[in-house]
């Protein structure tokens, strides 16, 4: 069996919950915001979920692309299918899991496409960061 098939059959077969999980706590562990995870599965064969977050610069994308591989093998001893856009500095990696695909922006390429607005029917939900603390109920008392 090719390497290719052996990865797509373990991704085929694994929990998508723990997968999603795994990937938000990477993203979380090196910093990436509005996280959004897109419930894609009714609207697509492509994958049941995509999940966006944006990175501050090139090299915070890349280190967050980085931590979702390493932490998702290390702790599911899973692989990607395929990575796109890492080598050539693109301000958009995707990362294939077959159920999941992680979409990283840059933020002006994260608006300019606006996957959320393209997949507006699919239901959403939005990851609160555990850093970001907001109190709109604070008062200068």
């Amino acid at each position: 069996m090719k390497k290719y098939d052996k990865r797509r059959e373990n991704l085929k077969t694994f929990d998508v919950e723990k997968l999603e999980a795994k990937i938000i706590e990477a993203i979380e562990n090196k910093k990436g915001f509005d996280i959004v995870v897109l419930y894609v599965k009714d609207y697509t064969s492509v994958a049941d979920k995509f999940v966006i977050a944006t990175c501050d610069s090139l090299t915070h994308l890349k280190a967050v692309a980085d931590e979702v591989e390493y932490l998702v093998k290390k702790d599911l001893d899973l692989l990607p299918l395929s990575v796109s856009g890492y080598e050539e500095n693109s301000e958009w990696i995707a990362i294939d899991f077959l159920k999941i695909i992680v979409h990283l922006f840059t933020k002006k390429t994260r608006e300019y496409y606006n996957l959320e607005r393209i997949w507006n029917m699919a239901p959403k939900k939005i990851i609160e960061n555990k850093d970001i603390i907001f109190n709109s109920d604070i008062s200068d008392n």
